[in-house]
């Protein structure tokens, strides 16, 4: 709401990008601790997040990891996840049900 002026960014200036996937609508709820935003239809959302900086020449990524992948790709992989290919189904793949990241609870 206070953060939506356009502004100019400056060598040192620190900032996320921060996007959300949402499996139904992208209209957001923010929660009474003015933090924990959800999406209005209460459908998943996975949200990942780059943190930066901006430098003389560019940006300065502090998130990148050396092999270029993400670490969330490297999380699933540790945990026997595969992960999605893009274009091939509107499935979604099935987590393993001995997967520490499986929760029942609906």
């Amino acid at each position: 709401k206070g953060n939506k002026v356009a502004g100019k960014m400056l060598v040192g200036h620190v900032f996320t990008i921060e996007p959300m996937v949402n499996a139904g609508k992208w209209q957001q709820v923010t929660w009474p601790d003015n933090w924990t935003i959800t999406t209005k239809d209460g459908l998943k959302s996975a949200q990942f997040e780059h943190t930066m900086t901006v430098t003389p020449t560019g940006a300065e990524i502090f998130t990148a990891s050396a092999d270029g992948r993400p670490h969330y790709q490297r999380q699933l992989e540790a945990l026997g996840i595969p992960l999605p290919t893009l274009g091939t189904s509107a499935t979604p793949t099935p987590l393993p049900a001995e997967s520490p990241a499986v929760t029942t609870a609906e």
